[in-house]
């Protein structure tokens, strides 16, 4: 309301000024008499064609000069749409209920107060509503405000860009100073060797890994019976294993889609030629003979270890149980002489990295696997079997000795937990002195169970 009283304000002045240029000019455009208690835009006649009620007043629409029309008021009015439309309904609404032309005032004698720049108007009335007090606002000082930037509290009230700038060279200035001292400064003496930090490498298992196949059933069956000698033996057999049996366990993981892979030595690559320098024919030559007599025979599909993934739970018919189909039981042996070089923590890895869905490597190991055969997919989604839970069981005589807590904790890196304890579930016997062994299992979330779609896997026949 306060801006519309105001646009009629300085329309009804253009309208004066109009009427005064036209009395010049012989126009007819006849203001009403000030001694008229009421007046109203309709009492004012434009005898001019060209201008029609509503319609915007321009320049060319005059027929005198428009000399003062140059007023800098004036100017403003035309740069103002609304300004110019002096019939606009609303405006002409609000005129007609005007006894006097709308003049503010507090300005209408020239002087002005400034207290009434605190006032609001009052916009049906034009007169000034009365001061709301406000409590006055200020800066807060604080303790310690300082002199200069060495005060936080200075800082943050006139704290400038200017200022922030020669903080940040004088901040440089002091580093290039520290840098380029010379160090005979320092006493010798006084100096603390420090050895340098070494990252920790990441481990390594040198051996290859690769599906099993038909010529790893005797290597796997010796580790088999190697591993029955032993005095805390994971496996208790009363015969010796053939390769027979191999053949019957990797044929019944083949046909569930389940992983069953070796680890073999890796070739050297010192012993390839072509990695070698051009005219080191002597030196390659005395490499290779030293390698030979260092060890005399090297078979390169001699099986250090290996691992498979097989039913957890056996149903009421010595069969895999359907409703385990998710879940699967992890077993991972190396040769008794080839134990604590990270081949099974490698063996371990890798079968991990074909069933678990968001398991990432911990240890470097070459893979050579040219037919995935949805066993030995990446990612681990691809396959065709998903697993849920993945279990590892293991035999401990008595409480938690030396080798099971190396166990607990080689698991622990692989996000196994300890599920449980079984006491005295296994006895050994068969030609040696009987000793009850616990079963301890740890178990490993492979993927969550919303993640698990209800596709069976294909058997193969």
């Amino acid at each position: 309301m306060t801006s519309q009283a105001n646009l009629a304000a300085e329309c009804t002045n253009y309208q004066a000024a109009h009427f005064q240029a036209s009395s010049g000019s012989g126009a007819s455009i006849h203001p009403p008499e000030p001694s008229s208690p009421v007046w109203s835009v309709s009492d004012l006649e434009f005898p001019v064609s060209n201008i029609r009620p509503g319609s915007t007043l321009g320049e060319d629409d005059l027929d005198e000069p428009v000399g003062l029309l140059k007023d800098h008021r004036h100017e403003k009015m035309l740069s103002e749409s609304n300004c110019l439309s002096l019939f606009n309904p609303s405006t002409e609404l609000w005129a007609t209920e005007q006894d006097q032309p709308p003049v503010a005032g507090f300005l209408h004698d020239g002087t002005r107060n400034p207290d009434t720049d605190l006032c609001d108007i009052d916009t049906f009335t034009g007169a000034l509503l009365p001061r709301v007090e406000q409590p006055p606002t200020y800066k807060n000082p604080g303790s310690g405000l300082g002199y200069d930037l060495r005060g936080m509290n200075w800082r943050q009230h006139n704290m400038t860009a200017g200022n922030l700038i020669e903080k940040h060279l004088r901040r440089e200035s002091m580093l290039h100073t520290k840098t380029d001292a010379p160090s005979l400064h320092l006493n010798p003496q006084n100096r603390i060797e420090q050895d340098p930090i070494e990252e920790d490498s990441w481990p390594s298992a040198q051996c290859l890994l690769r599906p099993a196949t038909s010529q790893d059933f005797v290597g796997i069956a010796a580790i088999i019976n190697a591993e029955m000698r032993q005095e805390d033996a994971q496996v208790l057999y009363t015969a010796p294993i053939g390769p027979q049996e191999i053949e019957q366990l990797y044929l019944h993981c083949q046909k569930d889609l389940r992983p069953f892979i070796v680890a073999v030595p890796s070739v050297n690559e010192f012993l390839d030629r072509s990695k070698w320098p051009e005219g080191a024919d002597k030196e390659y030559k005395e490499f290779v003979r030293f390698k030979k007599l260092q060890q005399q025979s090297t078979n390169y599909n001699t099986v250090l270890g290996f691992a498979f993934v097989t039913e957890a739970r056996m149903g009421l018919l010595a069969t895999g149980c359907h409703g385990s189909r998710f879940t699967g039981r992890i077993t991972v042996l190396v040769h008794p002489d080839h134990r604590r070089k990270l081949y099974g923590t490698a063996l371990l890895d890798r079968i991990l990295l074909s069933v678990s869905a968001y398991h990432r490597s911990l240890i470097d190991c070459a893979w050579e696997c040219s037919n995935a055969m949805l066993i030995y997919e990446h990612p681990v989604t691809k396959n065709q079997r998903k697993y849920a839970r993945l279990h590892i069981e293991g035999l401990f005589a008595g409480k938690e000795g030396e080798k099971e807590t190396w166990v607990n904790k080689l698991l622990e890196k692989f996000e196994f937990t300890k599920a449980g304890r079984l006491g005295e579930t296994t006895c050994t016997g068969s030609g040696r002195p009987s000793n009850w062994l616990d079963s301890v299992m740890w178990e490993h979330e492979a993927r969550p169970v919303s993640e698990i779609t209800e596709e069976e896997p294909q058997r193969r026949i």
